[in-house]
């Protein structure tokens, strides 16, 4: 675990926990996104913390954009049902990365915002946690930041040590 601060308003706790899949496959695949087929992302936002609201579909946003760019089929939040979107994309439940993306507001620490990036079934979890006085413009880099580690583990330019 990392823990940095930056300019007095970002608290930075880094953990990442990056497993490979038990499928027994690996040697055949190059990158871990060539494991699955799709994705399917939910957002989660403080409503008590406007700047999330934004920053939730930021992110979303960009998983969208980088999953496709990946050759991802990609599912957002619960625009269609998710049997549904299985269904009409045949595809079985291990062939979907579910990616859950939180704010989360500090219950102890009004406006101090955790940010978390995970993937359960690709053995993903990463996060951050942001100061009250953060606004989305000074959070969007570590918001990058973290959507480029994923995005960099799964298409193999980062491997777990």
């Amino acid at each position: 675990m990392t823990s940095l601060r930056f300019g007095g308003t970002v608290s930075f706790v880094f953990t990442t926990l990056l497993v490979c899949s038990a499928t027994g496959d690996d040697k055949q695949h190059e990158r871990p996104f060539d494991r699955y087929r799709a994705i399917f992302a939910v957002g989660v936002q403080t409503f008590t913390v406007k700047w999330t609201i934004e920053a939730r579909q930021y992110v979303l946003d960009e998983v969208k954009r980088r999953g496709e760019k990946d050759k991802l089929i990609v599912c957002i939040d619960s625009n269609v049902p998710t049997e549904k979107f299985r269904a009409d994309h045949a595809l079985t439940t291990d062939q979907v990365i579910w990616l859950v993306l939180t704010f989360e507001e500090s219950k102890v620490e009004a406006g101090r915002v955790s940010f978390t990036i995970n993937a359960d079934n690709g053995g993903y979890l990463q996060g951050a946690i942001f100061d009250p006085a953060v606004t989305f413009a000074t959070a969007k880099s570590t918001l990058d930041r973290m959507l480029n580690g994923f995005f960099e583990f799964g298409e193999g330019k980062v491997t777990p040590r």
